[in-house]
Order: structure tokens, then sequence, then C-alpha cells
């Protein structure tokens, strides 16, 4: 009887530690989750400045220094400021931000990215590198080589870019020795209406949605090079 008390408090004690490992754990990685999240939503708020992009250095110390503010906080029992953090963070107007332009290219991106696939596959975006916003989203500059396509699924026309100043990204990262094997060249200067159809051509597209600027935000034109 003792026996089988002692298992049954050892099997008590097992199922304990358990679950008090498992719970620790559970709330460990959600507070990290909420930290970070709300240190990324509150960057939205600061200076638009590509040294503090990112989570990685060199914006790494804005994070880090937003998730420590927040975790004291927590460890001095202030939840009445946490949660008014939260709270205007919970949605943002990106328009009222130093990020709005970033904004408006990445909606239209979302916005492209609901063509039909049969048009998506005779489709290509082409960005200018005069957009600075787009070019510098991240201080990996090699990054924005992939973000219009990830985004909406459509090629994209000159998107490669070499030479930069990057906080991560080389040059023959990414694939990037891949492309230059193909003779898939570097984009150097801004295409005319002309060069820009004759490259699509060249690649078996029709359709080019060139992002531009009108006015006060981003939008695209549409060219039709069959024509």
């Amino acid at each position: 009887m003792k026996k089988i008390f002692k298992i049954n408090n050892l099997l008590f004690i097992l199922i304990f530690i358990g679950f008090f490992f498992v719970l620790k754990n559970f709330i460990t990685i959600n507070m990290h989750y909420l930290l970070g999240n709300l240190a990324v939503r509150e960057g939205f708020h600061q200076t638009n400045d590509i040294n503090y992009k990112g989570i990685r250095d060199p914006g790494k110390k804005r994070y880090i220094n937003s998730i420590f503010e927040n975790y004291k906080n927590i460890k001095n029992l202030d939840y009445k400021s946490l949660s008014e953090k939260i709270k205007e963070n919970r949605s943002i107007n990106f328009e009222k931000t130093e990020f709005n332009s970033e904004y408006n290219i990445i909606q239209i991106l979302h916005e492209l990215s609901k063509l039909d696939n049969k048009n998506k596959k005779i489709s290509g975006i082409y960005i200018p590198l005069s957009i600075k916003e787009y070019w510098k989203l991240s201080c990996d500059r090699y990054l924005s080589s992939f973000v219009s396509t990830a985004i909406s699924n459509i090629v994209m026309l000159k998107g490669l870019v070499y030479n930069l100043n990057s906080c991560y990204g080389h040059e023959k990262d990414y694939g990037f020795a891949r492309y230059k094997y193909f003779k898939k060249n570097y984009a150097k200067k801004n295409l005319s209406k002309y060069q820009i159809c004759k490259l699509a051509i060249s690649e078996g597209l029709i359709f080019v949605y060139k992002i531009e600027r009108q006015e006060d935000k981003y939008n695209y034109v549409k060219y039709n090079c069959k024509i």
C-alpha cells in the first residue's frame, strides 16, 4: 500500500513539474511575442531612419530598448502604462506616420496581388531606382529586390541591385550569383517606357505595372507593351 502511495506521489510530482515547465514556457513565449510585437509597432511612431529599421543591427538597439522598457513596466506592475501602449498601437494609421510612403507602396503591391494568375503570368512590375522609399525599406538594402514579388507574386523587372551599403546582404547571397550566371543584369538607372517594354517583351511579358509618384502619393500606371 505504501509502495503504491509513493508511486502515486512520484507521478503527481512529475506531472506537476512537467506542467510547471509547460506553463513557464507558454508564458515566456507569449510574453516575448507580445513585447516584440509591441516594440515593432512602437517603431512606426518614431523617426523613419534606415539605420533603425529592423530588429537586427543597426536597428536592434532601438528595438531592444523598447522591449526592456515594456518589460520594466511588467516588472514594476505598471500595467496601466503597458495597457495604454497596447491600446495606442493596436490600430496604427500609417498615413499619419513617417512610414506613409512605404505603406502606400506595399498597399499597391497588395492590390496587384489580386490579379488572376493568367494575367500575372504575362505581367511584370517595374519600380524605378528613384523611388527611394522602396529601395530603402530595410537596412538590408538587398532585401528590396524580393519584396515586390513576395507580396504580388508578379515578376519584377530590373529588380536586382548591387554594390550597396547593407546591414546584412552581400552581393553573392540570396542567389545573386546565380542571377549573374544567367546574365540578369543589375539595375543601374531608371528606364524609359520604351526600354521597359523592350525588356518586358524579351521576357515574354505583355503588361508592365510601373509604380510612380502621382501628386502627393504613389500609384501605378499600366503599360500594354504589345500596342
